[in-house]
């Protein structure tokens, strides 16, 4: 699931929303939550994870400020791709899950621009991993994606030079081929350009070796 938009219009908010007023991450963690507890003869474990894509770099959002930072990359396994040494953190309340969301939108990159104050200079990927195990002892596993994209802008708009002016340059490529990558698999092509981005790398069939098989979790789910 994309939030997408040009830079300063609520993106941001949509997905993370406020106590009032939970946006896109909390409702899908609450209905989660909700599911989990009524299926009392499944055992199910859900992780969190939070990464952004800047400036065509993959970086991890959960680390804290001790910890030793590596350089990210997206590598192809057998049941698609995943990025070795991306934290995964278990979640199994909203508390948790709001610390998860709070930690990330703190290390997240944000500058201001002419057109916003507190511009996301990254796409943000919050992804949900599940691994669930029926009363027959069958295991499946599942991951879901909800990304809050950087916003598009116009230089001449947003005002922007130098450093913040790589940034949305990056931005623009990314969010054109993402759009590339939406056409060619809506139009059923026989390629798809995945890597021509980081961003599109990222999700394409996105699974991390201990989720061997992948699953669409709505249909395990809803």
């Amino acid at each position: 699931m994309f939030a997408y938009g040009q830079t300063g219009s609520g993106k941001t908010f949509s997905m993370q929303g406020s106590s009032d007023n939970p946006g896109v991450y909390s409702r899908t963690f609450n209905e989660l939550f909700k599911v989990a507890r009524e299926r009392t003869a499944w055992k199910i474990e859900l992780k969190g994870a939070c990464v952004e894509i800047y400036n065509e770099e993959v970086r991890d959002l959960l680390l804290g400020p001790n910890d030793k930072k590596q350089k990210l990359q997206v590598r192809q396994g057998k049941e698609g791709n995943y990025v070795p040494g991306l934290t995964m953190l278990p979640v199994n309340n909203v508390q948790e899950v709001e610390s998860l969301l709070n930690t990330a939108q703190a290390n997240r990159t944000v500058a201001s621009t002419d057109m916003n104050l507190h511009s996301s200079r990254s796409h943000l990927a919050v992804q949900i991993l599940g691994t669930m195990t029926n009363p027959e002892g069958k295991q499946f596993s599942s991951a879901i994606t909800l990304v809050d994209l950087a916003g598009s802008e116009r230089l001449a708009k947003s005002g922007v030079s130098g450093d913040r002016q790589k940034e949305a340059i990056k931005i623009n490529q990314s969010l054109s081929a993402l759009g590339d990558v939406i056409a060619a698999r809506a139009q059923k092509n026989a390629h798809t350009p995945y890597r021509n981005s980081v961003l599109t790398h990222f999700l394409q069939d996105w699974a991390p070796p201990e989720l061997a098989n992948i699953y669409d979790i709505h249909m395990l789910f809803f």
